[in-house]
């Protein structure tokens, strides 16, 4: 059986580089849990990075995929993620969260996040989302358009 809570307080990241060819983030890619809750965390002049474009999952700053999450008090800033993949789903703090996303307190900031499918300044897909007293404050979001040439 999958843990049912990962937490994670008080995790900083700072002038780092990630590159995968799978799911990416600063703290986890892919958590199994059912939960997972992020207090007080920070990625800063970070590169993130999915380099492969067969990936579905979630590529975020603190977290790439999980299936329910809980951020509060963490910030994003002077950072880059990105992904290449069609079918990838990139965020500021997550990427993809399937059931529930609660934001309280966070900000993304000066950072840049690139992707060919979603993307968002906090986060890049879920399908129920919570926020308060966020911010995204200048950041650029960037469609990646692929054009594919027939010989």
């Amino acid at each position: 059986n999958p843990l049912s809570t990962l937490k994670f307080t008080n995790c900083h990241l700072q002038n780092c580089s990630i590159n995968s060819k799978c799911s990416s983030a600063g703290l986890v890619s892919y958590a199994s849990c059912k939960d997972v809750i992020v207090f007080d965390c920070s990625l800063q002049y970070c590169d993130v990075v999915s380099s492969s474009e067969v990936v579905t999952d979630g590529i975020g700053g603190l977290v790439g995929e999980s299936g329910s999450a809980c951020f509060n008090k963490c910030i994003v800033e002077n950072s880059t993620i990105s992904c290449v993949s069609p079918s990838g789903k990139v965020g500021g703090l997550i990427g993809y969260a399937p059931k529930d996303a609660s934001i309280t307190e966070c900000c993304v900031k000066n950072t840049s996040i690139y992707s060919a499918n979603s993307a968002g300044g906090l986060i890049g897909s879920s399908n129920n989302v919570s926020i308060e007293k966020s911010n995204v404050i200048n950041c650029v979001i960037t469609k990646i358009i692929k054009k594919f040439v027939h010989l």
